[in-house]
C-alpha cells in the first residue's frame, strides 16, 4: 500500500525482537513505525532493571530512532516518524515512550491532516525519452 506499518512492542530485551523486522524494512524500502517501551527517565522503581538502550540499538537498523522525553514532544515527533518512514527510500523509524511519560498529563493537540507523500514517477514521455538516449 505504500503507507506505514505500525507495530508496538515491551520495553528492554523483548524490544529487541524488533531488530529482524526493522533490517527486512529498511533493506526492502518499506515503511514501519516502531513504539517501543521504556522503564521511566524521570524516576525509576527498579533502577536498571530490563533497561536496553534500544535507541542506540535500532540506529543503524533505521531511517531515525529517537526517545520521547516529553509528553509536549509526542505529537509533533508522531509525525516526523510517519513522514520520515515515507519519503524517498521508505523505511522503519523507532520511537521509544517511557512509561513515564506515557502516564504524564499533557493538553490536547489539534490534529493535523495527513499529507500524502508523492513518490516520484517518471511520465511516459520522460522514460522514453530516456530510452530513446540509452539506445
Amino acid at each position: 500500500t505504500g503507507k506505514p506499518g505500525v507495530c508496538i512492542t515491551t520495553l528492554g530485551p523483548g524490544a529487541l525482537n524488533l531488530t529482524t523486522g526493522a533490517a527486512y524494512a529498511l533493506l526492502g524500502a518499506m515503511p514501519m513505525i516502531m513504539l517501543t517501551g521504556q522503564k521511566g527517565i524521570l524516576s525509576s522503581r527498579q533502577a536498571r532493571f530490563q533497561i536496553v538502550d534500544i535507541v542506540a540499538a535500532m540506529k543503524p537498523l533505521t531511517k531515525l530512532s529517537r526517545q520521547i522525553v516529553s509528553p509536549r514532544m509526542i505529537p509533533s515527533l508522531v509525525r516526523e516518524a510517519f513522514r520520515v518512514a515515507q519519503e524517498e527510500r521508505p523505511g522503519p523509524v523507532h520511537l521509544e515512550l517511557p512509561e513515564d511519560i506515557a502516564a504524564a498529563q499533557c493538553e490536547p493537540v489539534a490534529l493535523v491532516p495527513t499529507h500524502p507523500v508523492d513518490l516520484p514517477i517518471a511520465s511516459a514521455d520522460a522514460l522514453d525519452r530516456a530510452a530513446r538516449m540509452i539506445i
